[in-house]
């Protein structure tokens, strides 16, 4: 909570001022209670005596436990569970096999870094998978009342998170290419997806096909 205060009056005196507390700015907060988590301190206590009951003994042992803190600190007393390793008693899956998003349009900067937050920090690395996936595509609705599409095929890119020796340099972004790579890449004609390539060659073999039927 903040204070915040304003003036009325007819001079600059402020001479009637009226104050109110205020909720501060959302991102305010959340990086204040981020540094608190961060400087989060563990408590050790006994916890046989804690749970012993409702004694003067028990509760000379929680002012010791806690006496040394200041109320606006976070305290824990376990440690978090390693969220990168499978353990079913906790209901944590691991990210082991997990697919993550290296490429694609509409990502956010937090979604780019996916694979680098739970593969690289994880000890895994990227295992690149290429697919060919057939899909309808070129539909058009004739009267009455079907629909003719063509099929055309893609490849798809996904990236699954292996066990095994983490390969450097796996991503090689734009950002990232040598000057050698970027101008090889430059000086070599641009190719045309399989998608493009399929459809292209469909359309020329159905004009030939017209020009055959005209003739």
């Amino acid at each position: 909570m903040k204070r915040i205060c304003r003036c009325h009056g007819m001079s600059e005196s402020c001479s009637v001022q009226t104050c109110w507390t205020q909720l501060s700015d959302f991102r305010e907060i959340g990086n204040y209670l981020r540094g608190k988590h961060d400087q989060a301190q563990k408590l050790d206590v006994d916890r046989k005596r804690m749970r012993a009951g409702n004694s003067a003994d028990n509760r000379g042992a929680v002012v010791d436990a806690f006496g040394g803190v200041a109320q606006t600190e976070l305290l824990y007393l376990e440690d978090s569970p390693d969220y990168c390793r499978r353990n079913t008693s906790l209901g944590l899956y691991g990210t082991e096999g997990r697919e993550c998003v290296q490429h694609a349009d509409g990502l956010t900067p937090w979604e780019r870094r996916s694979c680098r937050r739970l593969c690289h920090e994880c000890g895994l690395r990227v295992d690149e998978r290429r697919a060919d996936a057939v899909s309808s595509c070129n539909c058009k609705f004739h009267w009455c009342c079907t629909v003719n599409c063509d099929h055309c095929s893609q490849v798809v890119v996904t990236h699954k998170l292996l066990s095994g020796p983490i390969i450097p340099n796996w991503s090689l972004s734009r950002m990232q290419m040598s000057p050698d790579t970027s101008k090889r890449a430059r000086g070599r004609a641009p190719r045309r997806s399989r998608i493009e390539v399929h459809v292209a060659s469909e359309a020329f073999g159905n004009k030939l096909s017209f020009l055959h039927g005209k003739s």
